[in-house]
């Protein structure tokens, strides 16, 4: 089945990776790929109501789709997940200015592409329990998860991730859960509960993050975490400096 249409769909090409909408500026797009994009302005100068008018559309689509998400709402500032599109709007008093920025992946890889040697490949879909994928903004490490997640959906086992927000592109069989919507607590008993083979954790950012992986890891779920660390050392550092040891 195609994907829904959706208003925010002309402010994108094949090679637009983000929209930056602003009040009194012009729309600003980043075209390429992590690491060689460009930035492009348009002439046109948005007017609030005009983004206002926006966010109404917006709202009324997240009713009607069933791949429509409210992540976080808050007095000044939302975060949606629309489809394939996540959209940050900001007001003041938080942003000096009504802005929207929308981001979408543009980059698909599956695990083929990475030309992995087959002792490693098979390592990471049968044997690896615990794994870890380290790296530094923009380097792909999401796009690998998926990559991870698009194969071992295909062994016929339990899938979960834990993301906020959600904004992996998953197969429809892998179940997404959110913190914006649970606190580490109830994401952990879910998890016990349901027991699945592996859990995605896209991204371990604080320390409720590290103990809950921690937690999760010791019980015997295979975990894939996502983190931002720029040598696998630093990686372990982290977990070192977040939790009792």
């Amino acid at each position: 089945m195609a994907n829904p249409t959706s208003v925010l769909d002309s402010y994108f090409d094949a090679q637009t990776m983000s929209v930056h909408l602003q009040q009194n500026q012009p729309a600003v797009m980043k075209k390429g790929k992590p690491g060689g994009w460009m930035m492009h302005t348009t002439e046109n100068v948005l007017q609030r109501a005009e983004l206002e008018t926006l966010v109404e559309k917006i709202y009324e689509e997240v009713e009607a789709r069933d791949d429509a998400f409210i992540e976080i709402q808050r007095s000044a500032s939302t975060v949606i997940q629309l489809g394939r599109y996540r959209i940050v709007i900001v007001k003041p008093p938080v942003s000096s200015a009504m802005e929207l920025t929308i981001v979408r992946p543009i980059a698909k890889l599956s695990l083929p592409d990475y030309e992995l040697d087959e002792a490693t490949k098979h390592w990471l879909l049968h044997d690896a329990k615990g794994i870890l994928i380290a790296g530094s903004p923009g380097e792909g490490k999401t796009t690998f998860a998926q990559a991870l997640i698009e194969e071992k959906a295909k062994q016929e086992i339990i899938i979960k991730t834990i993301e906020s927000p959600r904004d992996l592109v998953v197969p429809g069989n892998v179940t997404q859960y959110s913190f914006s919507h649970a606190p580490h607590n109830e994401i952990r008993d879910i998890l016990l509960l349901s027991r699945p083979d592996r859990t995605v954790y896209d991204e371990i950012r604080n320390k409720e993050d590290f103990v809950l992986y921690k937690d999760l890891r010791l019980t015997g779920i295979g975990l894939i975490g996502v983190m931002h660390a720029t040598q696998a050392i630093d990686s372990l550092q982290r977990f070192i400096s977040a939790i009792d040891m």
